[in-house]
């Protein structure tokens, strides 16, 4: 698929998740007030784009997509906050702790996108095209095509919550 094709299909979203976010875990945590296990984690957040160069209200933003605002029955039980299944499955991974969780999301990025094999993927549409394509047949209410638009609209509500 083209760069053209690709934000026809999942939206200009231009988003580069290795812009740091320029906050303090306090003002994270302020925006995660009540999203479930996300709440009190904005140190985990700051701690992974320190760790991995993935911004922090990029991790939030796929974050609070992934598990409905950290509500999720992954969230809850298995502690997975961004959807991370195991390598080669449609079975989600279980952590110990939500920040594990944040971390390997975090590192996944980084691996498997920024550092791809022959073309960095930095972009919100260029990310979703890979790992959620519209062609997933895993996508049974055709939600993947929106997955950049609703990274990039909880990233920018975390942005504007520090003006």
């Amino acid at each position: 698929m083209t760069d053209s094709e690709m934000r026809q299909v999942y939206g200009d979203y231009t988003r580069d998740i290795t812009t740091p976010y320029k906050g303090t875990a306090a003002d994270l945590n302020k925006y995660l007030e009540g999203k479930g296990v996300l709440s009190g984690q904005g140190q985990a957040f700051i701690d992974a784009q320190n760790k991995y160069g993935i911004s922090a209200s990029a991790l939030i933003g796929i974050a609070m997509n992934e598990s409905a605002q950290g509500t999720s029955p992954n969230a809850k039980n298995k502690k997975n906050v961004g959807g991370v299944r195991i390598p080669g499955s449609t079975t989600f991974k279980t952590y110990s702790s939500v920040a594990e969780c944040i971390d390997d999301m975090a590192r996944f990025l980084k691996n498997g996108y920024v550092n791809n094999k022959g073309r960095s993927l930095t972009k919100l549409y260029q990310i979703n095209a890979k790992y959620c394509p519209s062609s997933d047949p895993t996508d049974k209410k055709d939600l993947n095509s929106l997955w950049a638009r609703n990274v990039n609209k909880y990233a920018r509500e975390v942005e504007s919550a520090l003006v």
